[in-house]
């Protein structure tokens, strides 16, 4: 935020085109390599980026990053899940209509993660508020959010 804060104070254009690629390049990163290692800074890294402009990832890019987003079974895996939950929460919010098949693709995943939640409160909060930012923002399906949620409950 402070990058283009201060670029908007200066009155120069900000570096919108340099942050895409930068976020670019992490998601080529994390696609293309095995290391878990560097999952989590890199997460971190489009995290940091996309706070700064929800613009600096596309569609095609945040699609690339759903198969990163899974229940946690480690510290690193939590991190991980957390970050990318924010990130689509603020895509679907800042972009309405991302695309329908990402929408769908995000609400089925996110809807596993509500019926088997991670142990940690915070993860189940940021799952809960990234499933109705993506119903509310991408798909209008409530009556399958309210499935989800009945079903959630009852086990």
């Amino acid at each position: 935020m402070q990058i283009l804060a201060k670029h908007a104070e200066k009155g120069t254009p900000a570096p919108r085109a340099a942050l895409r690629e930068v976020t670019e390049s992490l998601v080529t990163v994390l696609t293309e390599d095995d290391g878990a290692a560097q999952t989590v800074d890199c997460v971190k890294a489009i995290y940091t980026l996309h706070s700064a402009d929800p613009d600096v990832l596309s569609t095609a890019q945040a699609t690339l990053l759903l198969p990163f987003l899974k229940s946690a079974r480690t510290v690193d895996e939590q991190q991980t899940m957390e970050f990318l939950l924010r990130i689509f929460r603020t895509a679907v919010e800042s972009r309405p209509n991302m695309g329908t098949q990402f929408g769908r693709n995000l609400q089925e995943t996110l809807s596993g993660m509500v019926n088997k939640p991670p142990p940690a409160l915070s993860s189940i909060q940021e799952v809960v508020a990234c499933f109705c930012a993506v119903v509310r923002g991408q798909t209008d399906e409530y009556d399958g959010m309210i499935r989800t949620f009945k079903l959630s409950l009852c086990e």
